[in-house]
């Protein structure tokens, strides 16, 4: 019973401490099977405040409280760009988009061009940085990917539109 004008709260938290032998779950981002950190990276210009690098940080949304860990476009909303290109040819067969974790303009849709000719058209990304959006292809070697931003749905007309991470997987 709470004395008056008094207030008790009660919060429950559940942690499980792992022996020495339990598997890890290792971040997905940040393993070799993603080679966009190993792509030199060319964007559309980016807010003052963002940088292009954290497109392939392993990073979704913002990093433990800090400071947010997005790429976001000055361009036209409808026109951002971004460029990934590898020394070597890789084998891929899937990519991952995560959107930012800030309010900006939901990606509707955008194009997916690999350098063998191929495209691949997205769709809506989820405006939710929890819930990226998984594109999967038969596998192809490519030199390079452009992904183009082709309609986004501004909130406002300051909106900008860009992404949180960047995920290009080899194909197994």
């Amino acid at each position: 019973m709470n004395p008056p004008g008094g207030r008790y709260a009660l919060c429950l938290q559940e942690v499980r401490l792992l022996a020495p032998n339990d598997p890890r779950h290792e971040n997905p981002l940040l393993t070799g099977n993603n080679i966009a950190p190993a792509a030199r990276l060319v964007t559309s210009p980016t807010l003052m405040w963002s940088d292009s690098m954290h497109l392939v940080d392993g990073i979704v949304g913002l990093a433990s409280g800090g400071p947010p860990q997005d790429w976001l476009t000055t361009c036209d909303i409808d026109s951002g760009t971004v460029r990934l290109t590898w020394t070597e040819p890789q084998r891929v067969d899937r990519i991952w988009l995560f959107p930012p974790g800030q309010p900006v303009s939901p990606i509707t849709d955008a194009m997916l061009i690999f350098s063998d000719g191929s495209m691949i058209p997205t769709g809506p990304i989820p405006n939710d940085p929890k819930q990226g959006l998984q594109i999967d292809f038969m596998p192809r070697l490519i030199e390079w990917l452009v992904l183009l931003i082709t309609r986004s749905s501004p909130p406002n007309p300051f909106s900008t539109a860009g992404l949180s991470e960047l995920a290009v997987f080899a194909a197994k």
